[in-house]
């Protein structure tokens, strides 16, 4: 049976103070093993309001996905602690607070067991933002025993690393028109 992994982040506001929010930035680091998918990136905000504020942010997922979840998390470095997250049916949602002409990144980890060898993270939603990416940095880790093949994203740049390779991406006004994909399998 074939079954394709698929992981979507885009932080959705639900508000209008969304229109003042800038998400200009992301460094996601994403791992796998033999059994879990695991990402965790920070993502850069900003609001040139002159009002502090709090903002319901949205990180979806799609249809049938939430239940291969079983850790996420969301963590402020300027408030210097974690945000309580809820789980609906098919996102993870939380607010996040913005003083006056604030930035925020937030520190997302979540690990989803994998099913098949096709992985798929959706980086495409960075479009409802309206502007693209100043800068992104992508990398994913694959331990030696197992093989990644087949990157939507072109040109990874590849480092041993001990018992694993590094494929790593580095992107600059950043607007995604693919997601990213790759082939994973176990060697034999």
């Amino acid at each position: 049976m074939k079954v394709v992994l698929f992981v979507l982040f885009s932080l959705i506001a639900f508000s209008s103070v969304a229109q003042d929010a800038d998400f200009y930035r992301e460094e996601l680091r994403f791992a796998v093993d033999s059994q879990w998918f695991t990402m965790q990136g920070d993502f850069f905000l900003a609001r040139s309001s002159a009002l502090a504020t709090t903002q319901r942010l949205g990180f979806p997922v799609p249809e049938g996905t939430m239940g291969l979840i079983d850790t996420f998390s969301v963590y402020d470095y300027h408030s210097q602690r974690n945000l309580p997250a809820g789980r609906g049916r098919s996102e993870f949602y939380f607010t996040a607070p913005f003083g006056p002409h604030d930035s925020i990144v937030l520190h997302i980890r979540y690990r989803q067991r994998i099913a098949d060898t096709a992985l798929c993270y959706i980086i495409t939603t960075v479009q409802t933002w309206g502007k693209p990416l100043r800068y992104a940095t992508y990398s994913l880790e694959v331990p030696d025993y197992a093989e990644a093949s087949g990157f939507s994203l072109t040109d990874p740049y590849v480092v041993p690393s001990g018992t694993s390779k590094v494929y790593m991406w580095e992107r600059r006004n950043f607007m995604p028109t693919d997601d990213f994909k790759f082939n994973y399998t176990l060697k034999k």
